[in-house]
């Protein structure tokens, strides 16, 4: 059986121009005619039909067999293309199939993924602490590792500050209950605020854990709570001294002690006894279990409802 090429786009093969020709095509094409190049019209297949047409017509791959006759080289060309678009067709799922499953990999990672912020360092030092040039000493300020801080770093909404870094929202007063609690008393006064009137329309507030406590840290600073009353926190005169304040977070060799942090200083994170007094920080997650990209090192967790 001979070949005849058929234009991709379904139109005309090849045609006799003569009658030598044109018997030639009768005796040697009949019926069935192979296809050289792929038409367009994918799940179609063109054939011809000379004996009483002069053109080749697409015919649904419902008809094919019916329409080529019963030569062998017709059946098997039909079996032949089947198996090429069946082919392409389950490749072609397989593609979509692995894409799809990269992209779900991708957003659950992207879900768990933590970015660290950078410590805002930017000064070297040698063992006497003497200030050096940072380049080449592989120091916090000359690597320069972790996430931009945004600008600006915290954004001041009335009573409230919402931190850019995390996307957290703490109290602008950072001695809000006016003196010092214990662990367990400063646990009981955030729990009466969200049974009562609440804070800022939200009512479920919370003590901070230790890494929210050291993320309002500038290492940079000697005097994190002087910085952050530069930032639009109010901390009245405590920020000068006795500025511990307490998280949720126990010790866990010692479980009668809990982590503080001191924002008097360069932020250094020390632990005291669950019944010694310290200040009350409250802090609000503002956002759902899932990440918010508009904050660049996200500290997020599911809240619910969170206004009144």
């Amino acid at each position: 059986m001979k070949t005849i090429r058929v234009c991709a786009s379904c139109a005309n093969p090849l045609m006799p121009q003569n009658n030598i020709q044109k018997k030639q095509w009768r005796e040697n094409y009949r019926p069935t005619a192979q296809v050289l190049q792929w038409p367009v019209c994918r799940l179609r297949r063109c054939h011809s039909a000379p004996s009483r047409r002069r053109s080749v017509h697409c015919t649904p791959w419902a008809h094919v067999s019916r329409s080529l006759g019963a030569g062998k080289g017709g059946r098997r060309g039909v079996i032949l293309m089947r198996g090429i678009i069946i082919n392409r067709m389950f490749s072609g799922l397989l593609i979509v199939f692995t894409l799809f499953s990269l992209y779900l990999v991708q957003a659950a990672m992207a879900k768990d993924v933590i970015r660290l912020p950078k410590t805002g360092q930017t000064k070297c030092y040698d063992t006497s602490g003497k200030e050096i040039s940072c380049k080449g000493t592989g120091q916090d300020a000359d690597v320069q590792e972790g996430v931009d801080w945004p600008n600006p770093r915290f954004t001041v909404s009335g009573e409230c500050v919402t931190h850019n870094l995390t996307g957290l929202m703490w109290a602008k007063n950072a001695n809000l209950p006016n003196g010092k609690k214990t662990w367990q008393g400063a646990l009981d006064y955030v729990a009466a605020m969200n049974s009562g009137s609440g804070f800022c329309g939200y009512k479920n507030w919370r003590l901070p854990n230790i890494n929210e406590l050291e993320s309002l840290v500038n290492i940079e600073m000697s005097n994190t709570g002087f910085w952050l009353v530069s930032q639009g926190f109010s901390m009245g005169l405590i920020f000068m001294s006795d500025c511990y304040y307490g998280s949720t977070t126990t010790v866990a060799a010692f479980d009668f002690l809990v982590w503080e942090v001191d924002m008097c200083g360069n932020g250094v994170s020390t632990y005291r006894s669950k019944g010694g007094f310290r200040r009350v920080w409250i802090v609000l997650s503002g956002q759902s279990k899932n990440p918010d990209t508009s904050y660049p090192a996200n500290i997020y967790r599911e809240i619910g409802t969170a206004t009144i």
